[in-house]
């Protein structure tokens, strides 16, 4: 099974000392996960929805003459795919440089600031890869462009960091919370605190929808916030969502008790906390947490490792942190396994992505399009 061997490797690398480690054998952990990625058929569930619509996209010489303001995606969606086909009109290039570039983004933004970069990419591929590769590829591509402006961000290049915003945006609506982060993005201190505490005060009297319908500069942008904003959850759901927003405040909490220092992604706990609380209420916007999931991996990655290694640190606070980790995996092992049995009986979530297969050995497997096709509520013929 493909996805074991994978994460076999990752933890044993993982655990060989960084100083054992070169640049050879992160390159070729990179291009394993951008080959697992490019080279599936018909693996993931949007995935499967991109296939269906890759033939109907506009080809390079009809951009000038689309019609962007009414279509269904993002303007640079269409740029983008067009400049594919352009040099190969195959769905399978297209994945190939699609898990190039997500994926290149990620590994370059680790290699930069993660000390731990082995970890961080251990935890990029239990908690995103899947995710990122397979289902969110529109996302993705704008999470990538986020992440290169990231240096911008921290050097307060404001001219640079909202060139990228815009082109995020225009690969995806939900990019338009990075014009809001540099507002959010300041160190976790009472301050913030009681402005978590203002905001869940003030949500029930806050019509956020309108707020940010101020922002929709496209009727693409303004049909994803109503999509957003019309996203229900439940007490289950809530319980989940703190399993990935929780790990952050603990580890937060073990840096200052253990005096570890300065985490060059310190400032990113308050957004992702900020967003996360608001993401239990209104369950669209946990979509915006994939823009500071990776800051936080490189964090938690850091963090961790530092924990472990710290001499001084109290046998308490490596529970901790360890407990913080258990938490993600519970809420990963959920993500999983859970039923789909309303959209195909006997079914489970992990059948979007297993059996794995290749585009050498091409293999339909109908479990897999009939949960996608039911739970889209969609029209194919599988």
């Amino acid at each position: 099974m493909i996805y074991l061997a994978i994460l076999i490797l990752l933890l044993c690398t993982a655990l060989i000392p960084e100083r054992k480690k070169g640049v050879v054998s992160y390159i070729f952990l990179y291009l394993i996960l951008t080959l697992v990625a490019g080279l599936r058929y018909r693996v993931g569930g949007d995935t499967l929805a991109y296939i269906n619509d890759f033939n109907k996209l506009p080809q390079f010489a009809d951009l000038p003459r689309f019609d962007y303001l009414n279509a269904p995606y993002n303007p640079l969606w269409y740029i983008f795919n067009a400049f594919v086909k352009a040099v190969w009109n195959d769905f399978v290039f297209f994945q190939l440089i699609h898990a190039a570039i997500v994926n290149g983004a990620v590994f370059w933004f680790f290699n930069k600031y993660c000390k731990y970069k082995y970890v961080a990419v251990l935890f990029y591929y239990i908690l995103y890869y899947t995710y990122f590769n397979m289902e969110i590829l529109r996302e993705s591509l704008a999470i990538a462009v986020f992440l290169l402006s990231v240096p911008s961000l921290i050097a307060k290049k404001w001219f640079k960091y909202y060139t990228l915003a815009f082109i995020a945006v225009f690969l995806h609506s939900s990019a338009m919370m990075l014009f809001f982060l540099p507002i959010l993005y300041k160190r976790l201190s009472r301050k913030y605190i009681l402005l978590m505490c203002l905001l869940l005060i003030l949500l029930p009297i806050i019509n956020i929808e309108n707020v940010l319908m101020i922002f929709s500069f496209t009727d693409q942008i303004a049909i994803k916030i109503k999509s957003y904003m019309s996203s229900e959850i439940n007490i289950f759901g809530v319980l989940m969502q703190l399993l990935v927003v929780l790990p952050t405040l603990v580890f937060h909490f073990v840096r200052k008790k253990n005096d570890i220092g300065q985490h060059v992604f310190q400032n990113n706990v308050s957004p992702y906390l900020i967003i996360g609380i608001l993401s239990l209420i209104l369950g669209g916007f946990y979509r915006f947490l994939n823009y500071l999931a990776l800051l936080n991996v490189v964090y938690l990655a850091d963090t961790f490792c530092s924990i472990q290694t710290l001499k001084k640190s109290s046998n308490y606070s490596s529970k901790l942190a360890n407990f913080a980790i258990v938490m993600l995996l519970i809420h990963q092992i959920y993500y999983y396994v859970r039923d789909t049995s309303e959209y195909r009986i006997g079914t489970r979530f992990y059948m979007l992505y297993f059996p794995y297969h290749t585009v050498f050995d091409p293999q339909i497997e109908l479990n897999r399009e009939r949960i996608y096709i039911n739970m889209m509520d969609l029209d194919y013929h599988y």
